[in-house]
């Protein structure tokens, strides 16, 4: 073989190893795109709010629309509401918390499966006690009873 065919031959070599690092990394990109899509915001909101990140939690929350129908509204709503009472704001908290009530009570009125109802009556007496708080921080000491 002669020098320039050699040269020619290392070259491709090189360009394929460069086009093979690109397409690699292409669906590296693609890969972690699709993770970050998956992110359970309200999981997020949840994890914050219990490290005391309340401005972050609450952030956070402004990525979802409780509209949409794969949003779990009655945590949603729940979540907002303890931010809220969190930083001291007791009319917004109860606002959201009442929401967050209406929708297990929506819930509650489903066929659920015995494990599933555990789940949303537990949940629904953590969002009646910060209800409570709420009001007792609003002074409407009758709907903390």
């Amino acid at each position: 073989m002669t020098k320039a065919v050699s040269q020619s031959l290392v070259l491709v070599r090189c360009l394929l190893a460069v086009v093979l690092a690109i397409a690699s990394l292409a669906g590296y990109a693609e890969e972690a795109a699709d993770e970050y899509a998956e992110v359970d915001y309200l999981a997020l909101a949840a994890r914050l709010i219990s490290d005391g990140n309340y401005d972050r939690a609450y952030t956070t929350l402004l990525r979802l629309d409780p509209e949409q129908g794969d949003v779990d509204k009655a945590r949603y709503f729940t979540l907002k509401g303890l931010i809220s009472l969190r930083r001291e704001q007791p009319e917004e908290a109860m606002q959201a918390l009442q929401l967050g009530l209406d929708d297990y009570a929506r819930q509650g009125r489903q066929k659920l499966s015995r494990q599933a109802a555990e789940t949303l009556k537990q949940d629904s007496e953590r969002a009646h006690l910060y209800m409570a708080q709420a009001a007792m921080g609003a002074k409407r000491y009758q709907r903390a009873v």
